[in-house]
This record gives structure tokens, C-alpha cells and sequence, in this order.
């Protein structure tokens, strides 16, 4: 009697212990499961497209957003009636939603001199450098016999004046800091073609794009570039950018718009640009236009008057969504 007493405790353990190990499993699974469905992509993958984005294999809650297909037509019409009406001989536009939207572009091929704009590569080779050399900010330079009043210099004021004013009288001190201070190095070389935007086509003047440009504004908004830090401290410089009549000015007062705009007159003609990132409550974006033409003025009004209409159709959409 004693021995079948055993027998079944035995027996009775085993089976027990076999159903918690299997709750226990179930529960471990669930859990799982349920920090699986907690992650943006929350039902299933298709293993069939493992190598595309998961947002294109995947089901998600991440809103499908409509292309731009009528609203291109409607700014490449006002962009045709510019240039017959002799207010600009070419308008270049790049528009990209940084939310996981779609981006379009008019013209954007089309070569163009950065003029001022060079000096976000600028800032950019310098932040990078940086984040392996902290002090190089901190330095101070001693100018003399310069379009700047002799004295010294900390280069950290110096980039800020390159970007907020566009100062062009720091540019050959900036230069040449880096070329003495890294002679074995050639830093804005390579930090633009690291950014891929060194001149591989058109002439010594014209060789960059409006695409091609807008691309440095995704390495900072997306830090792929700069570290977080350095991405933030350029963008927030950028916000600062005082511009005569841009993209700043198509949208409504008190819009943060990193951006950093160029002008290259030469006789008979005349290059316009601006180029960043707008903060739209309901979605940010990238907007870079380049013109060529004759007058400032109208170049000017039709940079704002792109950047206007830009402004109401990504406010129409986040209202509708």
C-alpha cells in the first residue's frame, strides 16, 4: 500500500511538472508575442520580400500617405508661367515628408553653383572633426591683415557668423585652419564626398543639384552623418539663418526653418537658392529651390511663393489625416 502511495506521488509530480513546464512555455510564448505585436510592425512579415524595406513587407499601423501627382502639376505650372513671363529663366524644386512619405522633384537635375551654401559642408566637416577633437572649436585664431578686424578668433564664433550672417570673411580663415591644422588631411574633401557632394559633372561653377544638396539635410534630421549631437547643434544653428526673403518667409511666422540659402551674381545673370527643412506641426519636410535669373527680387518672391504653396498642402493633408 505504502509502495503505490509513492508510485502515484511519483507519478502525480511528473505529470505536474510537465503541465507547469508547459504553461510556463505558453506564457514565455505569449509574452513574446505580445513584445512582438508591441513593435511598429504588430501582425506579420512576408518572408518573401525579406531583403525590402519592413515597412513595404510587413503590416503595420504606419498611415499610407497619397503622392504629390496633382500638386507637382499645379507648382510646375506656376513654375512655366515664371519662366515664360521672363521672372526666372530656370526654377529647380525638391520636396521630400520626412515622416515616411513620398518626395518628388522638378528639374531636379539640373546643375547649379552652391555659391553660400558650401558653408553647410563647411560647418559639417568641421562638427565632424569635432566629435573626434573636441578642442577644435575651442581654438582661437589670430587674424591680421584680413577682411576681419585683427584679433583673435574662436572658430566655433567664427562658423556661427558663416551660417547665421553668411559672412564670406571668415571663409578663407576656416579654410586654411583646417589645411594647417590637418596638413596630411584633406577634411572638406572628404567630408563632401563622404556626403556625396563633390562636383562630378557640369562646370567649376555649376556642378550641384537641388537633390543632391537636400541630401545633407536627411543626414542631419536622420543624425546618419553627425552624431546626434553635433546633428542637432547644426540644425538648431540652421533654424537661426537670417535670409533675405526665402522659405522662412512662405510660412507662418514662428515655423522653425533650419535652412541655409546661397547667391552667385555674375554679369547678365544671377543664381538664387534656399534650402532646409521646415517644422510643420503635422509633419516636417525637406524643401530646396534653385533659380537662375536676373533680379534678386523676383527670384526671391518665387522662392517664397513656392515655399507658400508647399506649406498649404502639407497643412491641408495633416489636417485631413
Amino acid at each position: 500500500m505504502s509502495m503505490n502511495i509513492v508510485q502515484f506521488s511519483f507519478g502525480s509530480y511528473v505529470r505536474w511538472s510537465l503541465i507547469a513546464c508547459v504553461a510556463l512555455l505558453a506564457f514565455g510564448l505569449g509574452y513574446v508575442a505580445h513584445s512582438w505585436v508591441s513593435v511598429p510592425f504588430r501582425i506579420s512579415c512576408d518572408a518573401r520580400y525579406s531583403f525590402l524595406n519592413p515597412f513595404l513587407r510587413c503590416d503595420s499601423d504606419v498611415p499610407q500617405k497619397q503622392e504629390f501627382v496633382a500638386f507637382k502639376k499645379e507648382l510646375e505650372s506656376f513654375i512655366q508661367t515664371s519662366i515664360a513671363s521672363g521672372n526666372a529663366k530656370s526654377v529647380s524644386v525638391y520636396f521630400r515628408d520626412l515622416e515616411n512619405g513620398p518626395w518628388f522633384g522638378i528639374d531636379e537635375q539640373a546643375l547649379f553653383s552652391p555659391a553660400s551654401m558650401i558653408k553647410l559642408p563647411l560647418l559639417v566637416a568641421y562638427y565632424k572633426r569635432a566629435e573626434v577633437d573636441p578642442d577644435v572649436l575651442k581654438q582661437r585664431v589670430g587674424v591680421q591683415g584680413s577682411t576681419l578686424p585683427s584679433g583673435a578668433y574662436v572658430i566655433d564664433d567664427l562658423l556661427r557668423s558663416t551660417i547665421i550672417d553668411s559672412s564670406n570673411d571668415a571663409l578663407p580663415i576656416l579654410f586654411s585652419y583646417l589645411q594647417k591644422f590637418y596638413p596630411e588631411e584633406d577634411v572638406f574633401s572628404e567630408t563632401i564626398t563622404a556626403m556625396g557632394l563633390a562636383a562630378s559633372e557640369g562646370s567649376e561653377g555649376d556642378f550641384l543639384t537641388v537633390k543632391r544638396y537636400a541630401s545633407i539635410y536627411r543626414m542631419l534630421y536622420n543624425a546618419s552623418f553627425l552624431s546626434k549631437e553635433m546633428s542637432q547643434r547644426a540644425l538648431d544653428l540652421l533654424t537661426q539663418t537670417e535670409s533675405p526673403q526665402g522659405i522662412d518667409d512662405g510660412v507662418p511666422a514662428g515655423t522653425p526653418v533650419a535652412h541655409k540659402f546661397g547667391i552667385r551674381e555674375q554679369p547678365g545673370s544671377l543664381q538664387l537658392h534656399d534650402c532646409g527643412i521646415v517644422y510643420h506641426p503635422g509633419g516636417h519636410y525637406i524643401l530646396c529651390v534653385m533659380t537662375k535669373g536676373k533680379d534678386a527680387q523676383e527670384l526671391s518672391a518665387i522662392i517664397r511663393r513656392i515655399s507658400s504653396m508647399v506649406y498649404a498642402e502639407v497643412d491641408a493633408r495633416s489636417k485631413a489625416e
